[in-house]
């Protein structure tokens, strides 16, 4: 239940795992404020105080001779590293922060 109302709350959150002292790890699509960007122009942690942990991003991939949309992980993503509209972020923070972040992007 509490998933459910999350999602209705917070559409861009694509999953979210609770943690103790109001934190959460949490998949999100790119907001549209920080789409075409790099991660040291967005600042996460000096102006969001949020943490980057990696970045699901979808390639295409020929799979049985047919193009495929697949999706990897960016490992760990350097300050220069774009974010494109498409990607997911996989985030960690304060709820708050993390509802902020995604308001003032959106």
């Amino acid at each position: 239940g509490k998933t459910v109302a999350e999602r209705l709350l917070q559409p861009s959150i694509r999953t979210f795992l609770p943690l103790p002292d109001n934190y959460e790890i949490v998949e999100i699509n790119t907001p549209r404020g920080i789409a075409n960007r790099s991660i040291a122009k967005i600042s996460l942690r000096e102006k969001y105080n949020l943490n980057l942990i990696t970045i699901k991003r979808a390639f295409e991939e020929i799979l049985d001779g047919k193009a495929t949309q697949v999706e990897h992980i960016i490992g760990v993503p350097k300050a220069e590293t774009i974010i494109y509209p498409s990607d997911i972020l996989i985030l960690i923070g304060k709820k708050h922060d993390i509802k902020r972040f995604i308001e003032i992007n959106r």
